[in-house]
């Protein structure tokens, strides 16, 4: 058209219909536009007529009424179908449900629910959530929210043995929210059968300068019951989950931490032996055995044993793991190898056999038994701390090779500690050929900003002539005397009693996980914190003791008790013990889960005669009162309650957030869980201390009522996870936090907040933190109150917005500063679980134990069956730190055992 005929002189109009920006294109006085098949536009050079219109004609963010509200009828009229069933809608005020939907669609879907007070709906926020794979447990609909108009569609992916395939789950609009800001979308709950599926859920949202498409992860979760753990897994799996281990432990805190992908070492801490050389308590392990390295040779050729012709792995938590190769040869047909590698564990004893499986009569692939295979083992072997590395030019080049012993059958490594490791194979010979491997890289200490680069020594190797169906050991052995005999046949009948289940239920699972962590010291029992590089935490320990309680496993929860409450001085427990070191005492929550599982035990057990048992002198319930008498008092570390309102105060780095040097997350002043602990500490003494019932009762209840007071944000929705102050110079002077984090769940779980809408709105928004296994430490937002991080006077995140979504890199300026500002941590995510149950009810539980389930993937992609220290707070939500956590796994379990029973 011309310029003239239309009187615009604009070349940038608005559209009446959808509100869009419409740019015109002139030539010699011509004007046009583009217009798709069918498209109408109604074009204004003003773009307030858009409102005009809309207040006249009542229309919704450019939706007219009428097909607005029909969309939202019809939404309504699904719901009721798929949560009613088909049935006369006869008595529904349609209309009158429609607006109630569009106004708040969570509250809507909740009013259907009449077993619990659950809203069985997971919302999804364009704004907060594209960095965090979401979970939708069994039941639940997904609500998709944004400010602006959107497009949604979610596809899955059914996974087979050896392929996938997409699946489509649905397609949605954005709907305007009635008397609010923004859009939704409302998709349906979707039927989970076996296994958890990953779906893609894709945005297109409309924006005023142009559509923007984003791309989202959802995990929809089965239920717990039909979820198992598969012990094996194959060649794909393992080049995918390259860092998959095999971990065996013995009861002093020996360890064996082979790879799944053969002879690979992807950190320092990774070995076939990491010995604990202490008899009678963990310390310090030292790494003597790296690997073997191994070939197979057939007519003049060898083959590594490396993943291309790795069949399957298989772990088992009976001490011990196995690999299967396929190897082919010249001749067109392969012969099987089965290692199998395990660990004594009572002692710093590792056994490898190696069995050519015996050909098949139903198989003519095979390679005929009487034809003969050489196998050639190497070992690498170190004499360090496994917190260090080698390196040969500072005199183990020349050291190391004077320091072996050789033998026909064996070797013995003369060790800087005074021990020995001692070599042997049960049939063959040792060849003596020392070599040294320079620089070997390992990837994940350069992920920790660590020194990445080893070096490994050999002394020589095995040779053995194999025939089909025939078995060789190899037997690692850390020894005083060099003349120690030997018996194979005894070692080979403790490999083959070993248990390989092909698959294990997840409780079972995460039950079985948790002997790797218990430990003996002296007489007592105590608990590695994590593999591969922690030993025995004061809180770690008495966490995981709640586990065993909850377990029934009385007896070695009271010999951990019996252990750290000896330790007990003026309201102090060891933050750690490292060998017979018990001098870090700077913890302020230790002595309160010290309480916490005194008061599991006597209720579990339903008898409180372990109070009355004597520790060096002193009864446990003396214990108990020491440390609450000197907690109101003041320790000597600084801890203490406020004299008004009996809060207690803790110094900087002295909870679980114990990150210092810089202190990531330094929360001195008035903790949350901190309150809580003690709280269910006071509550306990008023059950145990007769004769000062009343005034235990009346100090829990001022506790109980200066949380609610001092904590809880109604505006927000949620409790302040401090109340921050530069000394202990009382509760009412202290400056609260907007931070949203998971320590106040303990509110919940121990029950100091008994308002049932206080606790649900404050759970649901915690919902917010939750990732697949694991809950960030710290929201994916904005706060008013800063949060400053300093190392050497520089300022290194947004005190503004202290969200860290990767825990990687140089220790000091990156990874202190995210460990506990966003990092995932599996080990109060059971809390998170354990919460929703309690103020939802037992009707809520199925989905607490959903939620559980999602450890299942994390159990299957770092130490094989265990759960990890912590994961990425960013999709994918890597795990890191250590790849078997102690309290991660007695956590699950816990939680697990009390929703089940």
């Amino acid at each position: 058209w011309l310029r003239q005929d239309s009187h615009i002189k604009e070349t940038m109009l608005a559209d009446l219909i959808s509100g869009g920006k419409i740019k015109i294109k002139e030539a010699n006085g011509n004007c046009a536009i583009q217009l798709a098949p069918g498209e109408v536009l109604a074009l204004t050079p003003d773009p307030d007529d858009i409102k005009t219109i809309e207040k006249s004609t009542k229309i919704k963010n450019g939706t007219p009424e009428r097909v607005y509200l029909q969309k939202l009828k019809a939404k309504v009229l699904s719901i009721h179908a798929r949560l009613n069933g088909y049935n006369d809608i006869k008595g529904i005020n349609v209309e009158q449900e429609a607006l109630s939907f569009a106004r708040d669609p969570i509250e809507f879907i909740r009013s259907f629910n009449k077993e619990s007070k659950e809203s069985r709906v997971v919302v999804f926020d364009w704004e907060r959530d594209l960095k965090r794979q979401l979970m939708v447990p069994p039941g639940f609909f997904l609500l998709v929210r944004c400010k602006t108009g959107f497009r949604a569609r979610i596809l899955g992916e059914k996974k087979f043995i050896k392929t996938s395939i997409k699946t489509y789950l649905g397609y949605e609009e954005g709907i305007p929210i009635l008397d609010g800001q923004g859009f939704f979308a409302l998709f349906f709950p979707k039927e989970i059968k076996d296994q958890h599926e990953q779906c893609t859920l894709t945005l297109r949202v409309f924006e005023t300068n142009g559509t923007q498409i984003e791309k989202a992860s959802l995990l929809y979760l089965a239920p717990s019951d039909v979820l198992y753990m598969q012990s094996s897994f194959t060649r794909q799996e393992i080049v995918k989950t390259p860092f998959l281990k095999l971990l065996g432990t013995t009861r002093q805190g020996g360890m064996m931490r082979a790879a799944a992908w053969w002879g690979r070492l992807d950190s320092r801490y990774d070995g076939i032996l990491g010995a604990n050389m202490a008899k009678h308590q963990p310390e310090n392990r030292w790494m003597v055995l790296s690997r073997y390295r191994i070939w197979a040779v057939f007519q003049g050729y060898s083959i590594a044993l490396a993943p291309d012709c790795l069949e399957k792995f298989i772990f088992s938590y009976d001490h011990g793991g196995k690999w299967l190769f396929h190897i082919p040869t010249s001749e067109g047909k392969y012969y099987a190898l089965e290692l199998c590698l395990t660990i004594d564990p009572e002692d710093n004893h590792v056994s490898l056999s190696l069995l050519r499986v015996k050909s098949s009569e139903k198989n003519s692939s095979f390679l005929d038994d009487d034809k003969g295979v050489t196998l050639i083992i190497r070992p690498d072997i170190e004499d360090r701390s496994f917190h260090e590395t080698v390196k040969a030019f500072k005199g183990a080049e020349n050291a190391w090779p004077h320091a072996i012993a050789s033998f026909d059958d064996r070797f013995v490594f003369s060790l800087s500690n005074g021990k020995n490791l001692s070599i042997a194979i049960s049939k063959g010979d040792f060849v003596h050929e020392p070599e040294w491997h320079y620089m070997i890289h390992r990837p994940l200490e350069a992920q920790r900003g660590l020194d990445p680069d080893s070096d490994l020594f050999s002394p020589g190797y095995f040779k053995v002539f194999c025939l089909g169906g025939e078995k060789v050991l190899l037997d690692a052995d850390v020894i005083e005397n060099q003349d120690k005999k030997i018996c194979f046949d005894e070692l080979l009948n403790d490999l083959d009693s070993k248990v390989f289940e092909k698959r294990t239920p997840l409780f079972e699972a995460v039950n079985k996980s948790l002997d790797a962590f218990i430990v003996d010291r002296g007489s007592d029992k105590s608990i590695i914190a994590g593999y591969p590089w922690f030993l025995d935490w004061g809180r770690d320990s008495l966490i995981f003791c709640r586990g065993l309680i909850e377990l029934g496993r009385f007896s070695e929860a009271r010999a951990v008790l019996r252990l750290f409450g000896r330790f007990e001085n003026n309201g102090t427990l060891p933050n750690m013990i490292c060998g017979e070191d018990a001098g870090n005492i700077e913890t302020s929550d230790a002595p309160l889960w010290f309480f916490a599982c005194c008061k599991d035990l006597i209720k579990n057990e339903k008898k409180s005669d372990f109070l009355n048992e004597s520790l060096d002198g002193r009864s446990v319930k003396d214990i108990l009162l020491s440390i609450a008498y000197s907690l109101i008092k003041g320790t000597k570390t600084g801890v203490v309650a406020d004299p008004e309102t009996l809060l207690l105060y803790s110094p900087a780095h002295f909870t679980w957030m114990d990150t210092n040097f810089p202190a990531g997350s330094p929360r001195q002043g008035y903790p949350v869980e901190i309150q809580a602990l003690w709280y269910n500490a006071l509550d306990f003494l008023a059950s145990v201390d007769t004769d000062n019932k009343i005034d235990w009762q009346k100090k829990a209840k001022r506790v109980q009522e200066a949380v609610l007071d001092h904590f809880y944000n109604a505006r927000s929705g949620f409790f302040s996870d401090c109340l921050h102050s530069d000394g202990p110079f009382g509760a009412k002077n202290a400056l609260a936090d907007d931070a949203l984090r998971p320590n106040q769940l303990f509110l919940f779980t121990l029950d100091v907040i008994k308002d049932k809408k206080i606790a649900q709105k404050c759970v649901e928004t915690c919902q917010e933190l939750l990732v697949p296994g694991g809950i960030r430490s710290l929201a994916d937002r904005k706060v008013k109150m800063p949060i400053h991080i300093f190392y050497n006077d520089k300022l290194l995140k947004d005190p503004h917005a202290p969200y860290s979504g990767e825990y990687k890199g140089d220790e000091d300026t990156q990874r202190k500063p995210a460990y506990h500002n966003g990092t995932a941590w599996t080990w109060p995510f059971p809390v998170f679980c354990e919460a929703w149950a309690k103020v939802f009810g037992r009707n809520s539980h199925s989905t607490s134990l959903a939620w559980l389930g999602s450890v299942l993937d994390l159990m299957r992609k770092g130490a094989a069956g265990y759960i990890p220290e912590i994961l990425d707070g960013d999709f994918p939500h890597t795990p890191r730190g250590c790849d078997a956590q102690a309290w991660g796994s007695s956590e699950v379990a816990r939680v697990m055992h009390w929703l089940r029973h």
